[in-house]
């Protein structure tokens, strides 16, 4: 019977080794999704609602879906922003494409009017 558990418990430390090394490989995986994350602080009412009016509609059309956004919690650390918006791409080129967009880069003056923010990603 010991035995067993001893098979069962290598069984289940080599596919956890297995999965580990699989992601560790498809780090930059074309085919691996994107996350764009925006801490940000409003602005300016306006200007915010503006800038969202075509945000918004900008990451679906290019194959983005916003997963998350409200209010930012901090569980360690500090930053000065309030709010989080996390969006997720299909592709690293999928995330850069909607960022270098032309329809997104005309919207970033009243972007920068609405929204004090910091975009990153990582996928």
């Amino acid at each position: 019977m010991e035995d067993h558990y001893k098979l069962e418990f290598l069984d289940e430390t080599i596919k956890s080794a297995y999965y580990c090394l699989k992601s560790y490989k498809n780090r930059g995986n074309k085919n691996m999704s994107c996350y764009v994350v925006v801490l940000g602080n409003k602005l300016d009412e306006d200007s915010f609602n503006a800038y969202a009016e075509v945000a918004g509609p900008s990451i679906v059309n290019s194959g983005g879906e916003v997963v998350s956004r409200g209010p930012l919690a901090t569980l360690s650390g500090a930053t000065h922003f309030k709010m989080m918006v996390v969006v997720k791409f299909p592709s690293r080129e999928r995330a850069e494409g909607w960022y270098n967009s032309s329809e997104y880069q005309a919207i970033i003056p009243t972007r920068d009017k609405g929204l004090e923010a910091l975009f990153v990603m990582s996928d």
